[in-house]
């Protein structure tokens, strides 16, 4: 058997049958098997994984992700094993079954491919994220960490993978008593193994990330600082600490810190990679912020330059240790709107034109409050250039709209 897949459920029968229809073609394509856990569901999930596994085992709860997982893996006699979580939805398995089918996984020792988390029930914006959740099995192969659980050893080379896995989560659930609830237990396991001794760099990240959604933004601070202390500048992750750390900042107001903080990331960091989108962005939204808009602008104008790269040839600036938090279609908005207000103040209106072209206004006509601001800066950018050849395209955009 080529490939064991593995999942851990509790009351998922809302996503669980969406998510294993997703996965039929994948598993008519393989020699594969799909093992369940479930951890105590009482909503129904039994019974839909009974119709779709393979096998169906029991898991007593225990605050402990990588065990639960590891009930499954035990059981696994594929070569290979990939786990997913039940609501994640895939759009695609092609390159999946290509990788297995064309005999290429015999190059490799792991996969990832991409997990695109979603802001908003609408599907309008998402990050995405290359999630190493593929490995070949040997004796050593098992899950690790309580929560942030992980396949260990994840070996190289790892094979990126282009097919899309579409994670809901808590898309339009953000900072609700339910959101906040799990994320105070998720700061509560990552505590606990951290007082145990843990010597994971990333699980500084993961605490920053818990308190910030549990909104406790000082101890998300503390946890940045303790990390940026403990985890060597050859790591990645001690970027990733930085940029966090800058988004809680910019989050309490502290602009002036958040600068100084752009700026030591740009003064430490030898190789360019996706977290540098996100600290130009920052560093341009900071300098916006505190009125230096010469400079935002010109940060603003690397933002684009480099998001437009990222967007042509992701796979030069993924990583599996970080998220890119500010390459989504609505930042990229924000970021041009912002630009083309500095570019305003200084009197430069035909580049303001120019980058607002980058995100065009017909993309955005639902959101009306928006579209009223957006028409009343194009209009006077059209006036202070003399030229409103660009009205036609407003008339174009609105007829298609009422169609």
């Amino acid at each position: 058997m080529i490939l064991s897949i593995g999942m851990i459920v509790k009351n998922e029968a809302k996503n669980l049958r969406k998510c294993l229809e997703a996965l039929a073609p994948l598993r008519n394509a393989l020699d594969c098997e799909l093992i369940i856990t479930d951890t105590g569901s009482t909503d129904g999930t039994i019974e839909i994984a009974k119709e779709y596994a393979d096998k169906v085992l029991h898991f007593d709860w225990c605050n402990d992700f990588a065990k639960a997982r590891n009930t499954g893996l035990k059981e696994a006699k594929g070569q290979w094993f990939m786990f997913i979580d039940a609501d994640e939805i895939f759009i695609s398995t092609d390159s999946i079954i290509n990788f297995f089918n064309s005999d290429e996984y015999k190059k490799y020792q792991s996969a990832a491919y991409v997990i695109r988390n979603y802001s908003a029930l609408d599907g309008e914006f998402y990050t995405d994220i290359h999630a190493a959740r593929l490995c070949k099995i040997n004796k050593d192969t098992r899950f690790v960490n309580p929560i942030h659980e992980s396949l260990f050893p994840m070996c190289e080379p790892i094979k990126y993978l282009s097919d899309v896995g579409e994670h809901y989560g808590y898309a339009g659930e953000a900072n609700s008593p339910a959101i906040i609830s799990k994320y105070k237990r998720n700061a509560d396991i990552l505590l606990k193994e951290l007082e145990q001794g843990s010597g994971r760099n990333l699980i500084y990240a993961q605490l920053c990330d818990a308190f910030i959604m549990a909104d406790d933004k000082k101890s998300a601070v503390r946890y940045c600082e303790m990390g940026l202390e403990k985890v060597s500048k050859n790591n990645i992750v001690y970027f990733a600490l930085m940029v966090k750390q800058i988004r809680i900042l910019d989050i309490m107001e502290r602009y002036y810190d958040a600068v100084k903080l752009c700026e030591r990331y740009f003064s430490e960091r030898k190789t360019v990679t996706g977290l540098d989108l996100d600290v130009t962005f920052y560093m341009a939204k900071m300098l916006y912020k505190t009125a230096d808009y010469e400079k935002s602008a010109e940060y603003y104008k690397s933002y684009a330059e480099l998001y437009q790269k990222i967007k042509t040839a992701p796979e030069k600036y993924v990583s599996v240790s970080f998220e890119i938090m500010t390459a989504d279609d609505f930042t990229f908005r924000t970021g041009m709107d912002s630009l083309s207000d500095c570019l305003i103040k200084l009197g430069n209106f035909a580049e303001a034109q120019k980058y607002l072209n980058l995100s065009p206004m017909k993309k955005w006509l639902k959101y009306t409050d928006y579209i009223k601001l957006r028409m009343e800066k194009e209009f006077r950018i059209m006036h202070e250039l003399a030229n409103y050849a660009k009205a036609v395209d407003f008339c174009s955009d609105n007829d298609s709209k009422n169609s």
